[in-house]
């Protein structure tokens, strides 16, 4: 009897492979890099850290609000044509910021270029990859969030080097045609759903002649207005905007807090890129671990693990203080923009995913505070302490917020 042929790789993986693109170079050059570029920008511009952070707080905000813009679009055009638009608008944007010495423009170029990374990363990327998964959306989805983390480790190091070796404008010109490359691969690669291919989520084949009902399990649909009322969305979305708050405002700008600590400039930024390579590696063991227990409990231990890592941080005035922080703080904080789409699609499955995490988006507006309260710790306090502080307590809320999160009973 000859031997049966090993099955190829399910094409799911494909769009896995594409989304962790998209999100390593979505947040790493709209979010990491400016680890790398906030003192340049201020010392070539005249620029303030206060004011950099007001950009980035009308930039989140604006890039938020887009998102419920695109889950709309995406629901009617699929994801393959906008991520194809999404990135060369990209490219062009984030080249336009380090050719302008007006802060009014910069400001304005970034807002555009998060309103576009919005159409290929993002609730994009999470919808294409959550399309082609069921049983196995939280291992495909952690695996296509390490690229935000991932991006933390590689691009401020890249643009460090970029800038030291050229100038800011060829820096910027340089990480913006890597994102303007991403169009054609999307282009090339990406597919919106299995079913027209003759496919099922996870990567199981429709048999004409059997019951094909019983092969598609599909989960229920469920009215946005009737999902956003229940107790589950309501603490499940407050517990992630807050929990954000923390990873944006900490992150954007731990190289600076690095260097305030008194650590080299290389040092620091090594130091950044070591946390952030703590979160990849973190995005992907808590989707796996929400594959095999109940997300909103592996939410809860994963927003209290950060308070603990930031309390690390408050005293990381030496390496080994720093150490730990990276380690916990690192590993945990990873988990939060990995699991929020895992959560979405556990609790309202995979057929109301993008009408559900537009609104997600709205509430999530409020993670864009981690910038202001940055922006006034260091303005008013010449220190990046109260911040932290102010950070462990929304953590702690946040935490609590999702032990009473279950899965609400289906729409009639």
């Amino acid at each position: 009897m000859s031997e049966r042929p090993k099955p190829r790789l399910f094409y799911g993986w494909y769009i896995v492979a594409v989304a962790f693109v998209c999100n390593f170079m979505v947040t790493g050059t709209y979010f990491y890099t400016m680890n790398a570029f906030m003192e340049p920008l201020c010392a070539t511009r005249g620029w303030t850290r206060a004011g950099i952070n007001v950009t980035l707080f009308v930039g989140g905000m604006a890039g938020l609000i887009a998102q419920f813009l695109h889950g709309s679009a995406i629901m009617r055009l699929g994801p393959r044509r906008y991520m194809v638009m999404g990135a060369a608008f990209s490219g062009l944007f984030f080249t336009l910021m380090g050719r302008t010495g007006s802060f009014g423009l910069f400001t304005a170029y970034y807002v555009a270029l998060l309103i576009a990374n919005g159409m290929f990363g993002g609730i994009t990327a999470n919808t294409a990859v959550n399309n082609w998964f069921v049983h196995r959306r939280g291992l495909a989805l952690g695996i296509s969030q390490v690229g935000m983390s991932l991006s933390g480790a590689v691009l401020p190091v890249l643009a460090f080097k970029l800038y030291r070796a050229f100038d800011l404008p060829a820096a910027f010109m340089i990480l913006g045609w890597l994102l303007f490359l991403i169009s054609p691969l999307c282009l090339v690669v990406v597919r919106d759903r299995p079913e027209p291919y003759g496919l099922v989520p996870d990567g199981r084949r429709i048999d004409p002649s059997g019951d094909e009902s019983a092969a598609i399990a599909e989960e229920p649909l469920w009215p946005a207005a009737q999902a956003v009322r229940t107790r589950a969305f309501i603490r499940m979305s407050l517990a992630y905007a807050l929990a954000m708050i923390g990873v944006v405002g900490v992150m954007i700008q731990l190289k600076p807090r690095f260097s305030d600590l008194g650590f080299s400039p290389a040092a620091a930024i090594s130091l950044m890129s070591a946390t952030a390579f703590l979160g990849a590696v973190g995005k992907y063991t808590w989707g796996f671990m929400c594959d095999r227990r109940e997300p909103p409990r592996m939410g809860a231990l994963m927003m209290l693990f950060c308070a603990i890592g930031l309390g690390f941080g408050l005293y990381a005035k030496n390496l080994a203080a720093a150490i730990c922080f990276i380690a916990v703080f690192g590993f945990s904080m990873g988990g939060v923009q990995a699991t929020l789409p895992i959560m979405v699609a556990h609790l309202f499955g995979r057929l109301s995913f993008t009408s559900v995490s537009r609104f997600m988006s709205l509430v999530l507006c409020i993670q864009n505070l981690g910038y202001l309260v940055m922006g006034a710790s260091v303005r008013y306090t010449r220190s990046y302490d109260a911040a932290y502080m102010v950070f462990i307590a929304c953590y702690l809320v946040a935490a609590w917020l999702m032990t009473g999160v279950r899965r609400p009973d289906p729409p009639a």
